[in-house]
């Protein structure tokens, strides 16, 4: 059944609830169909996959490398370049979109129809 499944579909959706994903095939199916029974928060610790920063990300203080949290800011920023474009792009369709909905609201069945007729026969 494991290999039906796929090793990298498990781990996939072990990493996906935060769990380890390393191990063998058969260990990971285990781990998996352990939260079908179990609440995550009732899990063991164990299972669960550590989160941590690398250690040359910090300083001697504990604190964030200022070169890190630059990348991040520059990531981030072009995230946020690519949904503007985006979204001016998509801003006139998403419009006639909503007042196409809107006036589909307000019509009776008869104009219904009769538009479902014209965009068919393009009278």
């Amino acid at each position: 059944m494991v290999k039906a499944i796929g090793a990298d579909s498990l781990k996939t959706e072990l990493s996906r609830l935060g769990l380890k994903c390393g191990g063998t095939p058969l260990d990971r199916a285990k781990r998996l169909f352990l939260t079908k029974s179990t609440p995550l928060d009732q899990l063991p610790k164990k299972l669960f996959a550590k989160k941590k920063l690398p250690q040359d990300s910090r300083d001697k203080n504990g604190n964030v490398d200022a070169g890190e949290w630059g990348e991040r800011r520059v990531d981030l920023a072009r995230q946020e370049a690519v949904v503007t474009a985006l979204l001016n792009q998509l801003g006139p369709t998403l419009e006639r979109t909503l007042r196409r909905a809107e006036r589909r609201q307000t019509q009776t069945i008869q104009e219904r129809e009769k538009e479902l007729e014209e965009d068919l026969h393009g009278s």
